[in-house]
């Protein structure tokens, strides 16, 4: 019997991600759910999608208005129109955030960015259920570092 080995990587290989691309629209903070920076982010200038929580310098990854995000699908999930959701969700008290309708159904994604083809969080966030099912329709593999 062989003794068991001890396997550390600084990487993760996954396959098969659905991919977008999506454009940050402002930054604000919302106190109730944490004190990190949010980014709304939007297909156009005039259908928001979602948000992102920013847990870096804002500066150090050019977090402004118009820079286009590489983002990636981690999983889906959807809460009733509950008052209890709005110390969780970021996005619950936006205008725009889809759960006036009494479901809000999202997928959580991740903002990811490519450097030597090994792929690097830059933040997570959810966007909404029926806009990422229109525009995701790429798939790609990635290499987590």
């Amino acid at each position: 019997m062989h003794p068991p080995v001890n396997l550390h990587s600084r990487f993760l290989k996954a396959d098969c991600f659905r991919r977008a691309q999506l454009t940050i629209s402002g930054l604000f903070q919302n106190p109730t759910t944490s004190r990190c920076f949010r980014a709304n982010i939007k297909l156009d200038s005039n259908t928001w999608a979602g948000v992102l929580r920013l847990t870096e310098d804002l500066e150090r990854f050019s977090v402004k208005p118009g820079v286009v995000s590489q983002l990636i699908e981690l999983s889906a999930g959807k809460v009733s129109n509950q008052d209890a959701e709005a110390v969780i969700f970021d996005e619950w008290n936006l205008e725009d955030c889809p759960r006036h309708t009494g479901l809000y159904e999202f997928f959580n994604v991740m903002w990811v960015e490519w450097k030597n083809r090994i792929t690097y969080r830059k933040a997570v966030g959810r966007v909404s259920r029926e806009l990422w099912t229109n525009i995701a329709v790429e798939d790609t593999n990635l290499v987590l570092g």
